[in-house]
């Protein structure tokens, strides 16, 4: 219906972006839940692979545009043009760094500026995002790391926040054998960072396997139906 938007009343394309807010919101909910209840059964698994962090960076920053743009903000990110090879979950470590922005833009100001700064500290990534917002009082800075836990304010309910980001965080960091810690001041701002082991050097690919991959590659474009562990015998 979006995609035929220009053919809509305008009433009709405000109560679609409305829907496709809500939705968007329901499905980070029902997804932070999964990821609570996994926790909580000790299903939570990370799934390790070698990728190139600065790739990940620079996705992620291109993700968020449009969602800073709606409160004129701006993500300035500070990083290495060095190549930067971790050896973790690619997918929970995207996961971890957008719930820490995802905070720091619910809780900032129009046109405030976050800062994401990701280095090398020994073999850990480190990782920290800091913003100007609304700051979190001590006393409610103790609970953070509960479960469904939100600071008892108008900022905090206007943004509709779960309470689950900041301890999936916690526990996809662990799980990789790393830490989170934040520091917060009200009405200053508050910074989040998470380190992880992991730092390691760009992956060598054995050119006699990366010959058979191509190969299997191929075969499995004329032998479609066909499960890649039986393409060798079809051909």
């Amino acid at each position: 219906m979006a995609d035929d938007a220009d053919e809509l009343k305008e009433e009709h394309v405000e109560a679609l972006e409305i829907m496709q807010k809500n939705s968007s919101r329901l499905g980070l909910l029902i997804n932070d839940v999964l990821d609570i209840s996994r926790m909580d059964a000790g299903k939570l698994r990370i799934e390790p692979t070698t990728f190139l962090a600065n790739d990940l960076i620079s996705e992620l920053e291109k993700s968020f545009e449009p969602i800073l743009a709606t409160k004129s903000q701006k993500l300035k990110v500070s990083m290495s043009k060095s190549e930067v090879w971790v050896e973790a979950d690619r997918n929970r470590t995207a996961q971890l760094i957008t719930n820490l922005i995802s905070n720091a833009h619910k809780y900032s100001a129009e046109n405030a500026e976050i800062r994401l700064s990701v280095s090398v500290e020994y073999e850990n990534l480190s990782v920290l995002v800091e913003d100007e917002g609304i700051g979190i009082s001590e006393e409610d800075q103790k609970q953070l790391f509960t479960a469904f836990f939100r600071a008892d304010n108008r900022a905090a309910r206007e943004a509709g926040d779960t309470g689950l980001g900041l301890v999936i965080a916690r526990s996809i960091a662990e799980l990789h054998g790393g830490k989170v810690w934040l520091n917060s001041i009200e009405n200053q701002g508050t910074t989040v960072a998470f380190i992880i082991p992991g730092v390691t050097s760009e992956p060598v690919i054995d050119p006699d396997v990366e010959e058979e991959l191509t190969m299997l590659a191929q075969r499995s474009l004329l032998y479609p139906d066909t499960n890649c562990e039986d393409i060798g015998e079809t051909a």
